[in-house]
């Protein structure tokens, strides 16, 4: 991938001895050229690398120095060329022969102006932009990105222009598309790498939910919204099975696969309101204003769009396909001695996530029942307007939604926001004691499970083979089935295919299989088989999944994938 840069900054009333750019560092040192104004004797430092939680996905920072300071009252014009990337993927970036995506928002492929202090951990942290995003691509491709479209062809390429007055973080997908588009108030596109059965529906239903979600919590805010699959491989390897960026998300090919899942589609598209259009400012509260936000949001997409059966099974157990989780997911957290008050989820811990989109999920859900989901609706989109396109801190948004709603919230917000404890008297949250029976059995599984989210797979793989050892009988939480399936998978990641055979038949065997796992056990196993060759292995157990799916009403998505790999 080759970048040609030309970044406009604006005047400052002091002069700068330097200007500071963050690039990530999967990219070679910028070529640096001062266009206005005129500069002599200019030297390009470079910064330390800050890694972040995987191998190409840190940030190096970059200083422009010329002689004499920038002058004070006169914008700067910079143009920066690099190359870089190859095949070896970003956080939500790649670059391959099958397709590449970008994302200005986590990886700054494109030179960036961190916004406050450079974050130690490595995270990009920069600053929306306006202009114009060309990508040029061979012939057969074609790009998405957000603003004004132009297209030139010059023999066996073509050039996208996208030309964007709003401000974004730069972002875009490519690829050899082809497109469905649902026209309405906010045009909706879906761009895929394949045919699939569920393009149109997918299509359908963002539309949907873009409208529901506008009347929720205020006007959209871009001016279309496209889907740019992504492969699903590439997706996994740059951290995500789907993200959202400036006016479009990148689904992976798996979902795509699927039955439309309303709760993964409503997931992402509220990240347009909740993360990409009003952003956090600081630690407290940034887990809960971006995913338990959008989580509430997907919430609100099921029970619209799928009624209030499938809201209720999403709050207890997690929706089918997507975040098997739920209520469920949060006590086995808390068993496990995992849990931590909402309003300052560690920015690095795994369990951030889980917990952020399960009670910080039903935290927001008991706020809107509490207010009245019309009036909790009003505070979201006033809040929103106060901060469009900026950051907002989490005391100052809970405030904002205090004067919307016209009361006293301090006793909620005290007991949902700032205790682990969970409030008396409330119905959202309620141990019982199938629940303590459940969360116990599974704490040293749900400890295993903390530490491969950490990265610390021997350490896991060590506490899973214990567990396995002194699996209890009877086992009617599925300890063992959980444990040598892990194992499997571990195995299999290794290429250790006898032992992740071992370990998958035995996780088969034993009993009280939880049904949302089995259609992807039998998927392993059916991998595992033709990995080693044994073709009747394999059919037995690829027709296994399509039946164990089936019976789920294909919602899981193992189905499919085991039909596209009896296929091959």
């Amino acid at each position: 991938m080759t970048v040609s840069a030309l970044v406009t900054l604006p005047a400052q009333p002091a002069p700068r001895a330097a200007v500071e750019l963050s690039l990530s560092e999967q990219f070679d040192a910028p070529r640096v050229t001062v266009v206005r104004p005129r500069m002599e004797n200019l030297r390009v430092e470079r910064g330390a690398a800050r890694p972040y939680s995987r191998p190409g996905w840190g940030t190096v920072t970059w200083l422009v120095r010329p002689a004499a300071p920038f002058p004070p009252n006169v914008p700067i014009v910079l143009r920066l060329d690099y190359a870089g990337g190859g095949e070896r993927a970003g956080f939500i970036f790649y670059v391959g022969r099958d397709a590449a995506f970008a994302a200005g928002l986590n990886t700054a492929w494109y030179p960036e102006i961190e916004e406050g202090p450079l974050r130690p951990d490595g995270r990009v942290r920069g600053l929306r932009g306006t202009g114009t995003l060309s990508v040029t691509v061979p012939r057969g491709w074609r790009v998405h990105a957000p603003g004004k479209r132009a297209v030139e062809r010059h023999g066996g390429t073509v050039r996208y222009r996208f030309t964007t007055r709003t401000p974004v973080f730069f972002s875009f997908g490519a690829g050899p598309y082809t497109a469905s588009t649902v026209k309405g108030r906010v045009p909706i596109t879906v761009y895929v790498l394949r045919r699939h059965g569920q393009t149109r529906a997918v299509a359908e239903a963002s539309a949907r939910i873009v409208e529901l979600f506008s009347n929720a919590f205020g006007k959209y805010p871009f001016d279309s919204f496209a889907l740019a699959e992504v492969p699903s491989e590439a997706a996994g390897a740059a951290g995500f099975a789907g993200a959202s960026v400036d006016g479009m998300m990148f689904p992976s090919t798996d979902f795509l696969d699927k039955r439309v899942n309303v709760a993964y589609y409503g997931h992402e598209i509220g990240h347009q309101w909740f993360g990409n259009m009003l952003r956090v400012d600081g630690a407290a509260g940034s887990w809960m204003l971006s995913e338990g936000l959008a989580q509430y949001a997907s919430l609100y997409a099921v029970v619209k769009l799928e009624g209030s059966a499938a809201a209720e099974e999403y709050r207890r157990e997690g929706y089918p396909g997507y975040f098997d989780e739920g209520a469920a997911g949060y006590f086995r957290l808390a068993a496990a001695g995992l849990d931590h008050r909402l309003r300052d989820l560690p920015a690095d811990a795994p369990e951030s996530r889980t917990l952020s989109d399960t009670k910080g999920q039903l935290a927001w859900e008991m706020l809107a029942r509490t207010l009245g989901r019309s009036r909790f609706h009003a505070a979201l989109r006033q809040l929103a307007r106060e901060h469009r396109f900026g950051r907002v801190r989490w005391d100052d948004a809970l405030a904002s939604i205090v004067r919307t709603a016209g009361r006293d919230l301090q006793p909620f917000y005290a007991q949902w926001f700032d205790s682990t404890e969970l409030p008396p008297g409330q119905t959202m949250l309620q141990w019982t004691p199938r629940l303590h029976a459940m969360a116990d059995a599974l704490a040293d599984v749900t400890r295993a499970e903390s530490l491969l989210n950490r990265g610390q797979t021997k350490e896991a793989a060590e506490l899973l083979r214990k567990i396995a050892r002194q699996a209890p009988s009877p086992d009617p939480f599925a300890v063992a089935f959980r444990v040598h399936d892990d194992l499997a998978q571990l195995a299999f990641d290794d290429g250790d295919l006898a032992t992740a055979r071992t370990e998958i038949d035995a996780a088969l065997r034993a009993p009280n299989p939880p049904p949302r796992e089995l259609a992807p056990a039998h998927l392993l196993r059916g991998r595992i088989a033709l990995a080693q060759g044994d073709q009747a292995a394999a059919t037995e157990s690829l027709h296994a999944a399509i039946a164990a799916d089936e019976r789920l009403g294909n919602r899981i998505g193992a189905g499919i994938q085991a039909r596209a790999l009896l296929d091959r």
